[in-house]
């Protein structure tokens, strides 16, 4: 799991967050309490904005709705509680995983501190022989001079 904090001089007054994470299908209940942990703590980073995007492996997540069919004590009801808990808002909306024989899944999420900065969100072919779309959107940040 890498996060960078990006500071540009002609942004000097303005702080963002960016982050990209894979979170294995496989990882430990270790694992997942770890990554709950650096999204719950991203409130107190100081950040104008943050924006984590990556790879989840929540299939069971019903991303409209915000629910999922499994226990209350799964990794992926620790994650939603975590998402809303840190006031993270989730941007894709459509499958970024297609793969033959199986029902396709938004697992590649975009994870936002600010509901309306993230746009012209679009999905793209997966690069060689990935069976993940590639994403690509547009961040508007806010230059606060002061």
């Amino acid at each position: 799991m890498y996060l960078y904090m990006v500071r540009d001089e002609k942004w000097k007054h303005s702080k963002e967050m960016f982050g990209c994470i894979y979170q294995s299908p496989s990882s430990t209940p270790d694992d997942d309490a770890k990554l709950h942990t650096l999204l719950a703590n991203l409130s107190t980073q100081n950040a104008a904005d943050v924006v984590i995007m990556g790879d989840f492996n929540h299939p069971e997540i019903d991303w409209e709705s915000l629910t999922t069919e499994k226990s209350l004590n799964h990794s992926s009801q620790h994650f939603i509680d975590t998402i809303r808990n840190a006031y993270l808002y989730q941007h894709a909306t459509q499958p970024t995983r297609y793969r033959h024989g199986k029902n396709p899944n938004l697992l590649d999420l975009i994870l936002n501190s600010s509901e309306d900065s993230i746009s012209n969100l679009e999905y793209h072919a997966g690069i060689g022989l990935s069976d993940h779309l590639v994403l690509s959107c547009t961040l508007t940040v806010e230059n606060k001079i002061g």
